[in-house]
């Protein structure tokens, strides 16, 4: 049966295997038993199985301790866990941000280089008007010259 020395009360719950302390000199001691009755009972056991006991005692706490450090590493190990889930997730996040930021900048050069383009085109497109006008301009002129000089010298034979 366990028994909790801190507080000398049973646990009520049976470790197979292992012996326990009867924690006899314990429980006296702080029942306020005198210290000279508790003495001479020490004294009619046997050193072994006082030794025996002091050592249960000890492993009991020792195991006490272990069992609290085991459930202390458990907690650890889950919040490691959560912390490193989180970091999973919020990489992914920040993949995602950074393709969809990559997506957007793919779509803007790609809108800007088609408005370069339709400039481009336009310009040519007017460069040519232009030069179909000038062209068409210098004809005009040159025939109205023509014209001109053909009417002048017209007039002058009259």
């Amino acid at each position: 049966m366990a028994f909790d020395a801190k507080k000398l009360e049973p646990l009520f719950r049976l470790e197979v295997g292992k012996p326990g302390s009867s924690y006899t000199f314990v429980v006296a001691e702080r029942s306020g038993l005198p210290f000279s009755v508790i003495n001479k009972a020490r004294k009619k056991v046997k050193k072994n199985t006082l030794l025996l006991d002091e050592l249960l005692n000890k492993v009991e706490k020792e195991k006490s301790e272990v069992a609290r450090l085991v459930e202390m590493n458990k907690a650890q190990e889950k919040k490691l866990n959560e912390l490193v889930n989180k970091y999973e997730k919020n990489v992914v996040h920040q993949e995602q941000s950074i393709e969809q930021q990559e997506e957007r900048v793919r779509q803007k050069e790609l809108r800007l280089a088609k408005q370069l383009e339709d400039k481009f085109h336009r310009f040519v497109k007017d460069w040519k008007e232009a030069k179909i006008k000038k062209s068409s301009s210098k004809s005009t002129t040159k025939n109205c010259r023509s014209e001109e000089t053909s009417s002048a010298k017209k007039m002058s034979s009259n």
